[in-house]
C-alpha cells in the first residue's frame, strides 16, 4: 500500500533569517523535510512519527475545524515569512495560506509541526 500525504506545511522567506523549508507527513506516520535555508538541515530528508503523534495532529486539525478556516490570512505586514498549510483527510483537502492575522489555534497547530524539525530523528535521503 502506497503512502497517502495527509499533512503539508511550508514556510517562506522573510526579511530576517527564518527558516524555509517544506515538511509533508504521510498517514504511515512517514516525514519529508526539504530544507531551503536558515536550518540545520539543508536538503532532503526523512524521518517517522509515531502512531500516537500523527493522530494527535489529525485530531488537531479537525478540533480547529480546518476545512471551515478562510483559505488566506493577509495583512499589509510584507516582511513576514508565509505559512502554506495544507491537510487531506480521506477526500477532502484544503490548503490555507497563512502571512498574518491567522486564529490562535492556526497558529499554535503551526508551532506543533514545526517543532517536528527538533523532534524527528532525520536522516538525509
Amino acid at each position: 500500500t502506497s503512502s497517502v500525504q495527509v499533512i503539508e506545511m511550508s514556510k517562506t522567506m522573510c526579511k530576517g533569517s527564518c527558516p524555509v523549508y517544506t515538511i509533508k507527513i504521510f498517514d504511515d506516520g512517514k516525514v519529508q523535510l526539504e530544507g531551503k535555508s536558515n536550518l540545520e538541515f539543508i536538503g532532503s530528508y526523512t524521518g517517522s512519527v509515531s502512531k500516537k503523534q500523527l493522530s494527535a495532529l489529525i485530531d488537531e486539525f479537525k478540533k480547529i475545524d480546518f476545512f471551515n478556516l478562510q483559505s488566506e490570512y493577509k495583512g499589509k505586514i510584507t516582511d513576514l515569512p508565509t505559512t502554506y498549510l495544507t491537510f487531506t483527510d480521506g477526500n477532502q483537502s484544503k490548503k490555507i495560506k497563512d502571512n498574518y492575522g491567522a486564529p490562535e489555534e492556526l497558529k499554535s497547530l503551526e508551532k506543533q509541526i514545526a517543532g517536528l524539525l527538533d523532534s524527528v530523528s532525520w536522516s538525509k535521503k
